[in-house]
């Protein structure tokens, strides 16, 4: 996460004033989508990141906004096997917490259901 927002704050300084886009994804769009290419006036941004989904770019989309970089634009990924199971979504069982701030860990138990104590005890272990 923090590269890539580095690389965003770069890119918005360089061009004050412009829009801002940001295109949140997983490899997919980390992969494909060429935001260089992009001919409208704007500062569009790849903030796809390899294994995520929907809740890894609420997560950060959460990130990029408390950190001052709200963008204009926010174009998702959204793949439908990506957004339910019977348990939550797949994701969630993936996420390693040392990627995660507690804030963050505590609300994947609060929405998803993770167990509290294991969940917390792998983000202590992580620290």
């Amino acid at each position: 996460y923090d590269d890539k927002r580095r690389r965003l704050a770069r890119l918005v300084q360089a061009s004050p004033g412009l829009p801002r886009a940001v295109f949140l994804g997983t490899s997919r769009v980390n992969n494909g989508f060429a935001a260089s290419e992009v001919r409208l006036p704007t500062v569009a941004f790849n903030f796809g990141m390899a294994g995520s989904g929907p809740v890894t770019q609420a997560i950060y989309l959460r990130r990029l906004l408390a950190d001052g970089h709200a963008p204009d634009i926010v174009l998702l990924e959204v793949l439908h096997r990506s957004l339910g199971d019977v348990g939550g979504p797949l994701e969630v069982k993936m996420l390693e917490p040392d990627r995660l701030s507690r804030g963050e860990v505590e609300r994947l138990i609060d929405r998803y259901g993770l167990p509290a104590k294991a969940t917390r005890a792998r983000w202590v272990k992580s620290a």
